[in-house]
């Protein structure tokens, strides 16, 4: 590392992650001052994030996207960071990277300590809220990651009731105990218009907004990183929260010469992918999705152990030049690779100009 003013590290990817974790891991022993100089390490231009692949080298080190190799070392470590990274600091964009590394990186190696994993990142609690009623510091319960899950905090059981990340639709319920503390929810990255999980990327598109329930009495909070739930909490409340997931498409920054005109897809918190055994010609890079073009998803129980698949109107580039219409079928990212070694694209185009021909004869 030289100049401490303006970090600046050249290594491979998972020296990089697991120096950022530990580098973290020290910040509640630091002056406050130097969370600010940790952040900079964490900055998309040192830890590039694509897409499909949370964790990279350094701008130097970097592989260009066609080319581009995640490994799950790299991932964990990134997960690690990040998580230590919010615990220092109760931002929520440190969960956006956490969320999209768990469902679509680490998923791919079927890493044995997922679900642990998982369920460390997904509940913290901080002795920070103030009794309105007392005056006294009180629980805030922190809702990071949403998966059918039970968890106790104190003499507090809550469960979720849920399929996500393949639906939007979120039951919590308090079980067990009660008492005064507050519930903070978090509004995941992709129901916004910039995100932390994917810079230097944006959405060309805007979600529709969430909605959230109190024992069946609407709410409206601000549209913020967390929904903030101040009460005192009984046995049998139910919280209900409507995540929209539509499908949304990122745009690649038109300063990522290998991704300029194209465009990735994503539902939730789930990122796809285009494979050719799902397509009628078994290519990829030949096809084109314009903006305009509806896309829909339906979840395909027989495939894979049961997936979302999404499908939409395409076009694709002949061998001759020449256009044509056609369909496309895309498939979780995290599910990629799991049919035998095939031609895969997370990036697609959005225009003929992006998009490249099938060599003759590769079929």
């Amino acid at each position: 590392m030289t100049n401490i003013g303006k970090l600046h590290l050249v290594a491979l990817a998972v020296a990089i992650a697991y120096c950022a974790s530990a580098l973290s891991q020290r910040i509640s022993e630091i002056p406050s001052t130097q969370v600010r100089l940790s952040d900079q390490f964490w900055a998309p231009r040192i830890e590039v994030n694509r897409t499909d692949s949370i964790s990279q080298a350094s701008e130097e080190c970097e592989q260009g996207a066609p080319t581009t190799c995640c490994e799950t070392c790299a991932v964990i470590a990134n997960v690690h960071r990040n998580y230590r990274m919010f615990l220092a600091t109760g931002e929520s964009k440190y969960i956006d990277v956490c969320e999209r590394a768990l469902y679509n990186n680490e998923v791919v190696s079927s890493v044995p300590s997922l679900a642990a994993s998982v369920l460390g990142v997904a509940y913290a609690v901080r002795e920070s809220s103030e009794n309105s009623e007392t005056s006294e510091l009180s629980p805030t319960i922190f809702v990071n990651l949403y998966l059918q899950s039970k968890v106790t905090v104190g003499k507090v059981e809550l469960e979720q009731i849920t399929d996500y990340p393949w639906d939007g639709k979120i039951r919590i319920r308090i079980n067990k105990g009660g008492g005064w503390f507050v519930l903070k929810l978090r509004v995941p990255g992709w129901l916004k218009q910039h995100s932390a999980a994917i810079l230097p990327h944006t959405y060309a598109d805007r979600a529709r907004p969430y909605s959230i329930k109190v024992n069946k009495r609407s709410f409206y909070p601000e549209i913020r990183d967390y929904i903030t739930l101040k009460r005192r909490w009984k046995k049998g409340d139910v919280i209900e929260l409507d995540l929209p997931m539509d499908v949304r498409r990122i745009k690649a920054n038109d300063n990522d010469e290998d991704l300029r005109g194209k465009v990735a897809l994503e539902r939730g918190p789930i990122v796809f992918c285009l494979e050719g055994k799902d397509q009628a010609d078994h290519h990829v890079s030949n096809k084109f999705i314009l903006p305009s073009a509806p896309i829909t998803a339906h979840f395909e129980a027989d495939l894979l152990g049961g997936i979302m698949m999404l499908e939409g109107e395409a076009w694709q580039v002949e061998q001759n030049g020449e256009v044509s219409k056609t369909t496309f079928r895309a498939i979780p990212y995290a599910a990629s690779k799991h049919r035998g070694h095939d031609k895969m694209e997370v990036w697609v185009a959005d225009n003929p100009a992006t998009a490249s021909a099938a060599p003759a004869g590769d079929d």
